[in-house]
């Protein structure tokens, strides 16, 4: 998880940098902070809670929400790309 321009990582994450997908899981933090730093702290909550809210509001379950939210998908798909 990102929050601003500071990573947390769980013992799990740390585990799969370990086993060699750390520029995977770097690089889609890296976004993240791209994202705080371009939306702002406003912005940014606005937009990733909001799509959140709004997947669970039609019925989504948590993952499915999760992986909805535009910030996500962006995230994914320029780690994986690069």
């Amino acid at each position: 998880m990102t929050v601003r321009n500071v990573i947390f990582a769980s013992r799990s994450a740390l585990e799969r940098v370990g086993a060699g997908e750390a520029l995977v899981l770097l690089s889609h933090e890296a976004v993240h902070v791209q994202q705080w730093r371009e939306y702002g702290v406003i912005g940014f909550l606005a937009r990733y809670l909001g799509d959140y809210a709004r997947g669970r509001a039609v019925g989504l379950p948590h993952h499915t929400a999760y992986r909805a939210i535009r910030f996500e998908r962006e995230a994914v798909e320029r780690s994986e790309r690069d």
